[in-house]
Parts: C-alpha cells; sequence; structure tokens
C-alpha cells in the first residue's frame, strides 16, 4: 500500500483549512469596512439632529425664518447623501434625420 492516498488527503485537509481561514479573513475584513460605514452615519445623523434642534431653537426665539441659516444643514444632508454615489443613468441618444439642405446658389 502507497502513501499518496494519505499524501492526498493530507493536501485536501490543509486546502480545506485555508479556504476557511481565507473566509474568515475576508468576512472580518468586510465587517470592519461596514462598521466604518456604520460609525460615518451615526456621526452624521448626531451632526444632522444637532442642526436641525438648532435651527428649532432659533425658530422658538423668535428668529424670521427668511433669516435661518439653512446652510450648515444642508451641507450635512449632502455629506450624508455623498456616502453611496448616485447611479449614473445613461440616458439613450436618439439618431435626429438630417434634412437635407439645397445647394447655394
Amino acid at each position: 500500500m502507497t502513501a499518496v492516498p494519505w499524501i492526498i488527503a493530507a493536501v485536501a485537509l490543509i486546502a480545506l483549512f485555508t479556504i476557511k481561514r481565507l473566509e474568515e479573513i475576508i468576512v472580518s475584513e468586510v465587517q470592519a469596512a461596514v462598521d466604518v460605514v456604520v460609525a460615518q452615519l451615526g456621526k452624521a445623523r448626531e451632526e444632522i439632529v444637532a442642526k436641525v434642534a438648532d435651527l428649532e431653537a432659533q425658530i422658538a426665539a423668535g428668529v424670521p425664518t427668511e433669516e435661518l441659516d439653512l446652510a450648515p444643514l444642508k451641507a450635512a444632508a449632502q455629506a450624508l447623501d455623498d456616502v453611496v454615489p448616485d447611479p449614473v443613468v445613461d440616458v439613450p441618444v436618439e439618431d435626429v434625420p438630417v434634412e437635407d439642405v439645397p445647394p447655394a446658389e
């Protein structure tokens, strides 16, 4: 009896453990990336809630609505929107026929 089946089994077992370890590493890296995004979203939420509270306080203090500074709130909302880029939509271009123009005399 040769050792070839045992060698094949050992190589297969090592390959299986290597694949499992790679899966663990990939899942760990993906989870870390997700955790970063979740933290960013939480921070953005806190900033927006604070800016809304500031606007509410200004309204309660009688500041006229046309004098409210919405720029910080708009900037925070835009930053939150920019976390995930908007998909690019390809607009089909229609071929417009060119009319025959008579030659100039």
